[in-house]
């Protein structure tokens, strides 16, 4: 009766594409094209702050996009020596370089307001900062934040939460839909199966794409945090109207499957990540992608697509 969604990969193509660069430094919102010059600091963190080898499409656009923009690569000048793997709520990941005359790259990406807390920034930037956040989402695009880490110590702090980050500015991507989805949507819909959005995205991404997708919704979104704070019994209430659910978490995940099943309805969650997991497991039918799930996530499911 409900199927869980995940958005990025399932209901979109996962196909991205860096659409504009934002540098906090000017203030300039910059849209990627042949002609237009890139704001090349905030290019070059965003590439320390990826996987030297990277899978996740995201950081494979930084990559391509760095590769095309700069005069000299540096990649082969610099040897990663420490890394923080992605926490946090919302997450974050930093990566710690360092060339041989011991030059030191700290670099940082993740949910915008992760990086934004981290920040030695006065409020007024911070809302500005926040403003731009929100208009890129709102038009769909998914937006990472970039920050610029400065250290001598010879140890590093023990988590990356302990830093004090430059706020070098934003990465906008843009991951269309696929293009049968509105039309599954439907399927889903006249069959009467209610299907609900879980991400990790903003909000406002969210609701942009459920738009373009046809995702029935109120413009109602419920967080991960909210999800969490809710007495059981209100979530029962409130989950049955709401089909959006944003900056999702496995904990929150997990929950909203217990509440939908304790509601008597039958359920169907789809993930890829070794986090969807639980949720998975917990799902009446967990449903792992095939091509690009994880085996924690495939042990976990019921059905593989």
């Amino acid at each position: 009766t409900v199927i869980c969604t995940d958005k990025t990969g399932t209901l979109t193509q996962n196909k991205m594409s860096i659409a504009y660069l934002f540098d906090a430094g000017t203030g300039l919102s910059i849209q990627v094209t042949d002609n237009n010059v890139l704001p090349l600091q905030l290019l070059e963190y965003a590439m320390w702050s990826s996987e030297t080898d990277p899978f996740d499409p995201m950081e494979k656009a930084i990559h391509a996009l760095y590769e095309k923009a700069v005069v000299e690569d540096k990649r082969k000048q610099f040897v990663q020596v420490h890394e923080y793997p992605v926490s946090g709520k919302p997450p974050m990941m930093t990566h710690v370089f360092k060339n041989e005359h011991n030059e030191i790259i700290i670099a940082a990406k993740g949910a915008p307001e992760a990086i934004l807390l981290q920040s030695n920034l006065s409020e007024e930037k911070r809302k500005r900062l926040q403003d731009q956040v929100t208009a890129y989402a709102k038009q769909g695009y998914r937006v990472l934040g970039v920050g610029k880490g400065n250290s001598t110590d010879a140890e590093w702090p023990v988590s990356q939460h302990e830093f004090v980050f430059e706020f070098l500015g934003l990465v906008a991507f843009h991951d269309p839909p696929k293009e049968n989805s509105r039309q599954t949507i439907k399927t889903f819909t006249n069959a009467g199966i209610n299907v609900k959005m879980i991400t990790g995205d903003y909000a406002d991404t969210a609701i942009a794409i459920a738009g373009q997708i046809g995702l029935p919704h109120t413009k109602t979104v419920l967080t991960g945090k909210e999800v969490m704070e809710l007495d059981d019994e209100i979530l029962k209430q409130k989950i049955m109207s709401v089909n959006i659910f944003a900056r999702m978490f496995p904990d929150a995940k997990l929950k909203i499957i217990n509440a939908l099943k304790a509601s008597g309805e039958v359920v169907a969650m789809t993930g890829d990540g070794v986090n969807d997991a639980p949720a998975l497991k917990a799902a009446h039918i967990g449903i792992a992608m095939g091509q690009r799930g994880s085996e924690v996530a495939k042990n976990a499911a019921a059905l593989i697509l």
